[in-house]
């Protein structure tokens, strides 16, 4: 908006908590760090829909279909060797502040280990929406100090023009039209603030 590159905090905030959750999940070398789910949900925020609560209903492509199974087994196989009181320690502030009802409250009390499993898939998605929040974590944007404090210029040149637009087959005899864009050169700094 300023007409600087900036690294939106929030999308930083994205990349770290992918990271987290990978980790948590298994799927990443967390170089002896542990770290839970629970961990996740309280430093960034319950997102109801992450891919490992199977939160999406549109239709998905058969890969992006078993990868969201792979994540959903993961989820239960990580919270499964939790301990219930950790559960209960970790998620009784948002579930205090979450829109849940009495009962839905109270099951969470009876078994927490349980609740949490049970809001994967179609049948958790109005648990999880009532738990949404954000995290303890807030994220700055980012922007970088310039080497040199000039921004570099890169060139785009799309040779299929109008076959990306749908127009003509792919051919050599287009008419590439060169894109200038400003980049951020080499040798850049970036200094990341998190609260």
């Amino acid at each position: 908006p300023f007409g600087i590159p900036c690294l939106p905090g929030s999308g930083v905030k994205g990349v770290a908590r992918r990271a987290m959750e990978g980790m948590a999940l298994g799927e990443w070398p967390g170089q002896g760090v542990r770290c839970s789910l629970l961990d996740v949900w309280v430093l960034f925020g319950f997102e109801a829909t992450s891919g490992y609560l199977g939160g999406s209903k549109l239709p998905k492509a058969e890969v992006a279909q078993k990868r969201s199974e792979e994540m959903q087994e993961g989820y239960r196989d990580a919270l499964e060797k939790e301990d219930p009181e950790v559960i209960r320690s970790y998620l009784s502030p948002i579930i205090a502040s979450a829109s849940l009802t009495d009962a839905q409250k109270m099951a969470f009390k009876q078994d927490p280990k349980g609740f949490v499993i049970g809001i994967v898939g179609g049948q958790g998605k109005s648990l999880r929406e009532a738990m949404h929040n954000r995290g303890r974590l807030i994220f700055w944007d980012v922007y970088p100090e310039i080497a040199g404090n000039k921004l570099a210029i890169d060139i785009l040149t799309p040779h299929y023009t109008e076959y990306y637009q749908g127009k003509n087959p792919p051919a050599d005899c287009g008419q590439p039209i060169p894109n200038p864009f400003l980049t951020v050169p080499p040798g850049s700094k970036f200094t990341f603030y998190i609260q």
